[in-house]
């Protein structure tokens, strides 16, 4: 393993598992844009579990995402209450080298928007996805608020409009149809 951030997010699961843990299977996906992904399985003697590694990429003013602190902590509250998320595994910590960014449970599926709407395999699913999706909104929406007090600062939670003028006003660029 001559990859320094494979071997460095070695160590970081060494540090949680024990030096008899180790990487195997090991993927780089192409996809999306804000953060590092690696797939991996988590080998710890005869167990494998596959897992995620997410990595922050983007840092600058005006950034739109969640830090990656406060995603591990959202994804910890729903997953406590059986939303079908990936489980969180552990956040990266500054002795791990790995910079901002979090360990999950691997979840396959399909999360490109195109496939789900017009991919033939999933013609089936289609006609029930709207009402599913309600009704995860509806238990999102029943979680106390309390569970996501630290997400009081953030810009959104503060002045959702605000924070999206801001983020475009970031971009030093016009645009006339948002702005009107």
């Amino acid at each position: 393993m001559a990859d320094p951030a494979l071997e460095a997010l070695e160590r970081a699961v060494r540090r949680r598992f024990g030096e008899g843990a180790h990487l195997d299977n090991i993927a780089l996906p192409t996809l999306g844009g804000s953060n590092k992904t690696i797939v991996f399985d988590l080998v710890e003697g005869n167990a494998r579990r596959r897992l995620v590694s997410r990595q922050e990429t983007i840092d600058f003013e005006g950034n739109p995402f969640l830090p990656p602190s406060k995603q591990f902590r959202v994804m910890q509250a729903v997953h406590r209450h059986g939303f079908p998320v990936p489980e969180p595994v552990f956040e990266f910590e500054p002795a791990d080298a790995m910079g901002r960014g979090f360990v999950t449970a691997f979840v396959s599926g399909e999360t490109m928007p195109k496939k789900l709407l017009q991919g033939h395999e999933f013609d089936a699913v289609r006609p029930d996805l709207a009402g599913q999706l309600g009704a995860a909104l509806a238990k999102l929406h029943a979680i106390d608020p309390s569970e996501a007090d630290f997400l009081e600062d953030w810009p959104d939670s503060v002045d959702a409009i605000t924070a999206q003028r801001d983020r475009v006003d970031t971009y030093r660029e016009a645009h006339p149809a948002l702005e009107l």
